[in-house]
């Protein structure tokens, strides 16, 4: 592999940062990125973990991966794994995340972190996945459905909006800053001419805006995930020691999994996961508690607004004991609403699942619908193996036999939902969402 060619500043600054680690963590940079993989544990496969798999021994659903082109894998479209950076998956399994917990991720997308969270959670927690960013917080939806999330509630809102908004909600929050992306210069050649000091030093103050607006939304004994996928001081531990300062009901924390990577480096204020030491691109963790006991607020249910007729039949016609309690019904559209006390103050991208839209008397499914399912629960599912030609024919959106009962069926990778098809004289209609499809 061709050495990355690095900024000359940066260099300089890693220099005396590193010491007499800096020849060696140059030295990652001519080596090959390990690619990373999280199962989904929501999504059990006999299949999985699959050859060329290896755990990640800071990741309790991770591992590297030798295999290629997972993206358009049946199983990446199953929402049975999600592709992510070795590096990237340390800091949420650090949380301690609770099944009844409530999680603020401030800058969800596209995701990664979130579904991860998710997959701590029961449907007695809840998700907050915020994304300002319009186009982002759509790639962030449409990851919540691959991976089958219900329990999140997706908003767009900057962090001190929020902090108005939700004061002391979150048992969790997770900070995963935008920051300078020192760490993706091994994996992206482009972000090396994208960075600048000036540029750092811009992160570093936006950083310190983020954790200040939006620690105030912590309960008391929660836990604040503070991350990047830079080296930089000023945007890692000059951020810490800042609010620190502060904040004198908030202190650092460590957690077992600390013992992979570098606490030197940082003189206790956090830790580095640098490429030289580890098999991932790098990044920065701070865990900080806020004195106090979490005390558990009692769960109200979220009031729906409608009981369909129509929903319920379809229900009744396709489904086992798939229970739909909290409906709630906006123009032509209806949801499955969260396990959790009411927000009415938020203006959400989407709440909970989307069960689908009633067109006149006709109920029409949505892909969300699909992936909330478990397997035991569909009646009369299309199931297709790996090696079932008509499983990529699917995944391509084209046309399928198959000779079943005419009308709507999801259709499955053995017992996976990957979408919706609609049955008429042995022809599938093919109804997997256009964006999705393999090329």
């Amino acid at each position: 592999m061709k050495s990355v060619k690095l900024p000359v500043d940066f260099e300089a600054k890693l220099k005396d940062y590193l010491q007499d680690d800096f020849s060696k963590f140059i030295d990652s940079y001519s080596l090959f990125s390990r690619n990373g993989v999280r199962i989904n544990p929501k999504k059990n496969h006999p299949f999985l973990p699959l050859e060329g798999f290896e755990k990640i021994p800071w990741a309790k659903d991770g591992y590297f991966s030798s295999l290629t082109k997972l993206g358009s894998h049946p199983l990446h479209h199953a929402g049975a794994i999600y592709i992510q950076e070795p590096s990237a998956m340390a800091v949420v399994d650090m949380m301690d995340i609770q099944p009844d917990d409530v999680v603020l991720d401030v800058s969800s997308a596209p995701g990664s972190k979130a579904t991860q969270i998710a997959s701590y959670l029961s449907d007695d927690g809840l998700l907050i996945a915020n994304e300002i960013d319009a186009l982002r917080a759509q790639t962030l939806l449409s990851n919540i459905e691959r991976m089958g999330v219900t329990q999140a509630i997706i908003t767009q809102y900057g962090p001190d909006t929020l902090s108005k908004k939700l004061p002391m909600i979150c048992d969790k929050i997770l900070i995963d800053a935008p920051c300078s992306g020192e760490g993706m210069f091994r994996k992206d050649p482009d972000s090396v001419t994208q960075w600048s000091q000036n540029h750092v030093e811009m992160c570093s103050v936006r950083q310190k805006l983020i954790l200040e607006s939006v620690h105030s939304l912590l309960k008391p004994g929660g836990v604040i995930g503070y991350s990047t996928c830079t080296f930089s001081r000023e945007e890692n531990e000059d951020v810490i020691k800042n609010f620190l300062e502060k904040h004198q009901d908030f202190k650092l924390i460590k957690h077992n999994n600390f013992k992979f990577f570098n606490e030197e480096v940082t003189q206790g204020v956090g830790i580095k996961l640098l490429p030289h030491e580890i098999e991932g691109e790098g990044h920065f963790i701070a865990l900080l508690k806020k004195e106090g006991t979490i005390e558990k607020s009692p769960i109200k249910l979220w009031r729906g607004n409608t009981t369909s007729a129509i929903w319920n039949e379809f229900n009744q016609q396709h489904f086992i004991n798939f229970k739909t309690d909290r409906l709630y019904q906006h123009k032509q559209f209806i949801y499955q609403l969260p396990k959790m006390k009411e927000i009415r103050t938020l203006h959400m991208l989407r709440g909970g699942s989307l069960l689908g839209e009633f067109k006149e008397t006709r109920f029409i499914p949505s892909h969300h619908l699909a992936h909330a399912l478990k397997f035991e629960q569909i009646i009369d599912p299309i199931v297709l193996t790996i090696d079932d030609p008509r499983l990529t024919a699917y995944l391509k959106g084209e046309e399928i036999m198959n000779e079943s009962k005419d009308g709507w069926k999801v259709v499955c990778l053995d017992r996976l939902p990957l979408g919706w098809g609609k049955v008429s004289q042995g022809r599938v209609k093919n109804h997997y969402p256009k964006g999705l499809r393999l090329l």
